[in-house]
């Protein structure tokens, strides 16, 4: 497995893909604060023109690592498919289970490293050309970020997962929505009637990162700031990860070559 996630780093590194998907999302980033910028410059009391108000759109909705790590593993693998990859993969001698496990680790890497360039083109263009406080955002937001890091590892393993057994890609995000968003939006507003569904719904971090954080002009209230918040955003990464990775080798055992 080891000579495998080798070769599928290189293959990464080599390709153009994981960069422009880096790039464009950096650049969309970066051209959000050029418009905040240009807006606080040219308007009269322009009341957004701040690093607060541009980091509190992320801090506000976390989710955002989930869907950025699905995309990740669809510009790494997207195409498989198509040029029998797999297949020829496993004709070497390497086996199903080895060959989830490692596009797990690969897709995980690539998307934190991907993640850390994100970041640091949206945070270094906030505080460049926007005004006001920036230790107490930029704070909320790291922290966030690695409160629910392990979340959007076992995002991206379900993704990997249903990319590889699906033969249709838009199949697989179909799929990923279902776990990942409807999913919890169901049991969040069954919850208003069966209690046992409730209770179920506030460990789900799709919930719990829509309800339980609170990033606006006015302050924050964030989950991860309480010892509670974060040890739910921990536990339920782990157990996430878990999950799906179990979920991953079994449809990995059934999937036909």
């Amino acid at each position: 497995m080891l000579n495998y996630i080798k070769s599928e780093f290189y293959r990464v590194l080599h390709t153009k893909d994981i960069y422009l998907f880096t790039g464009v999302i950096s650049i969309l980033f970066v051209l959000m604060n050029i418009i905040l910028f240009v807006s606080n410059t040219n308007l009269d009391n322009f009341p957004y023109g701040t690093v607060s108000f541009s980091l509190n759109a992320i801090i506000g909705g976390m989710t955002w690592l989930f869907v950025a790590g699905a995309l990740v593993v669809a510009t790494l693998y997207s195409g498989e498919k198509k040029y029998g990859t797999l297949k020829n993969t496993i004709a070497y001698g390497i086996s199903r289970e080895h060959i989830f496990l490692g596009k797990c680790i690969v897709s995980c890497v690539v998307a934190f490293f991907s993640m850390i360039n994100i970041l640091i083109a949206y945070i270094g263009s906030a505080c460049l050309l926007l005004s006001g406080p920036v230790n107490v955002p930029i704070k909320e937001l790291i922290s966030g970020v690695f409160a629910v890091l392990l979340c959007a590892f076992a995002s991206v393993i379900l993704a990997v997962a249903l990319f590889q057994f699906f033969d249709k890609e838009i199949l697989a995000a179909i799929v990923w929505l279902l776990v990942m968003d409807y999913i919890p939006q169901l049991c969040f507003y069954a919850g208003l009637k069966i209690d046992i569904l409730n209770k179920i719904a506030q460990w789900l971090p799709w919930n719990y990162l829509k309800y339980e954080v609170r990033a606006n002009m006015s302050g924050y209230q964030c989950l991860w700031n309480t010892s509670f918040g974060l040890m739910k955003c921990v536990v339920t990464g782990i157990i996430g990860i878990a999950v799906f990775t179990v979920l991953g080798l079994v449809l990995t055992r059934k999937k036909e070559v």
